[in-house]
């Protein structure tokens, strides 16, 4: 305080010195002279503009899974402390990442998310994204991706089955999701052949490309009489009432069938649902926000929800959660198994 008030003691000495007119010679014997005082002009007060009150955004299109929305705006809420309010966008525009916008939560890829980032340095975006976004200073990407959930799956129904006899409902256009399937099934029994059907090696893959659920209701079949499968892990894609009954109650010799997804177990086949598999937001959220600096780029965990220990012991479940945990650190990518 006392340096800041010499300075503008120093400038106001200053300006009074500038402001001092030159001396005037006296004026000649006989002569008079006024001496009008010099007058320096009073300087205006300025005014310091207020900045807005600071809000955080959530943006959230309407398919975005509704807990997800409750998760992001909790954690923002209590990153703030009371303060600035939280703001649920489901549109994307100019005010989600105004001046006022200090940090943005998107649970979902924003078009022209590249502009955004230009037109707003103070902001901070947090992204939820099925890939990773191109590195910017005010840019954390929170990566979903969907071939290590494919991976899990593979991996967790493949446990579930005492002989590996698991299979994937997986749409045959996506053949990157269907190999990490695979992978996740090898990466736990290598060559898994229980010795009949003769020749066939599990997991299994298999989908179609329509939205038909009597053609996924055949595939199932399929896979069901040809490969004695008694493990089915079922994509969004493969989520038709048509597959759900064909499942319902399904035995393979002696053993129930038994169904794991990405999705809350239909009511059909509450008994035969063995997990769910998600991804952990709170975890991936805790992570960003708990950090010393902005990161840019965290993986989001995978979870279990909707177990049914009848089905998906503890003692298996915490064999997947192991390899789950090397995934996450990167020492296992779903494409590249050894």
């Amino acid at each position: 305080m006392r340096r800041v008030l010499a300075l503008l003691l120093l400038a106001l000495w200053l300006t009074a010195c500038q402001g001092q007119s030159p001396v005037s010679p006296s004026p000649a014997p006989g002569n008079t002279a006024e001496n009008t005082p010099v007058v320096s002009p009073t300087p205006s007060p300025s005014e310091t503009p207020t900045p807005p009150p600071q809000r955080m955004v959530v943006y959230a299109p309407a398919d975005v899974n509704p807990e997800w929305v409750e998760t992001a705006r909790a954690h923002l809420e209590t990153l703030a402390s009371g303060g600035a309010p939280v703001e649920v966008l489901s549109e994307w525009s100019e005010r989600a990442f105004g001046a006022d916008v200090p940090l943005v939560l998107a649970l979902a890829e924003p078009p022209s998310l590249g502009d955004a980032l230009n037109a707003a340095p103070q902001t901070r975006f947090v992204v939820l994204s099925a890939q990773t976004l191109p590195e910017a200073p005010n840019l954390t990407t929170l990566l979903a991706d969907p071939q290590a959930l494919a991976f899990a799956a593979g991996l967790t129904a493949t446990v579930i089955s005492d002989d590996w006899r698991a299979a994937g409902l997986i749409p045959s256009s996506q053949p990157g999701i269907q190999e990490a399937f695979l992978n996740g099934g090898r990466y736990f029994c290598g060559v898994c052949s229980p010795g009949w059907p003769l020749g066939m090696n599990f997991p299994l893959t298999a989908g179609v490309d329509t939205d038909s659920g009597s053609d996924w209701a055949a595939v199932a079949a399929k896979l069901f009489d040809e490969g004695k499968v008694d493990v089915f892990y079922l994509s969004h894609a493969a989520v038709h009432p048509e597959v759900i009954a064909y499942l319902k109650g399904l035995v393979q010799f002696t053993q129930p069938v038994r169904v794991l997804g990405i999705v809350p177990p239909p009511e059909a086949l509450s008994e035969q649902w063995a997990v769910t598999l998600d991804w952990d937001l709170t975890a991936a959220l805790d992570e960003v926000f708990s950090a010393s600096a902005p990161p840019a780029l965290v993986r989001v965990p995978i979870a279990f929800t909707h177990v049914n220990e009848a089905l998906f012991s503890p003692g298996r479940q915490e064999l997947v959660r192991g390899v789950l945990a090397e995934m996450q650190v990167g020492r296992i990518a779903p494409l590249s198994v050894p």
